[in-house]
């Protein structure tokens, strides 16, 4: 997984997670020239306050038991992002679990994450919602 803040959209600034597609053993799927495939998360860019700003929403997704946060404290002392990012280094981690819906703008084609399990809901969770494009410029 890796994070990009502040990346210049054309309608505004945005915060990029990027995750990476695997199988279900662990190991990076690659495309047909041999590149790992992977999915993001695109995001307003935000100072993290609000519980419901979409970034913080898919923190709360990647918290796992080794984060030692519980469900109700992490609507009000949420770690950075950058502490949940998956580190398979650590002993039994599995990978996260996420939907991916493939979007065709521009003739590019992007695979965005639209769901993550989230262990504290112990459920899907959606990531989905509006840019502001009034505020972000």
């Amino acid at each position: 997984m890796d994070i990009q803040f502040k990346v210049r959209y054309p309608l505004g600034i945005r915060d990029l997670l990027f995750f990476m597609i695997t199988d279900k053993k662990g190991n990076p799927k690659l495309d047909s020239d041999k590149n790992p495939l992977t999915a993001v998360a695109v995001c307003n860019h935000t100072k993290r306050k609000s519980a419901k700003a979409k970034i913080n929403k898919i923190a709360r997704c990647l918290i796992r038991p080794i984060h030692r946060v519980d469900k109700m404290q992490s609507y009000f002392n949420l770690p950075d992002i950058e502490d949940l990012l998956y580190d398979s280094d650590q002993p039994k981690q599995d990978p996260y679990n996420i939907f991916v819906l493939n979007k065709t703008v521009n003739g590019k084609t992007v695979s965005n994450v639209t769901k993550i399990y989230s262990w504290l809901d112990r459920d899907w969770v959606s990531i989905v919602q509006m840019f502001d494009i009034a505020k972000n410029k």
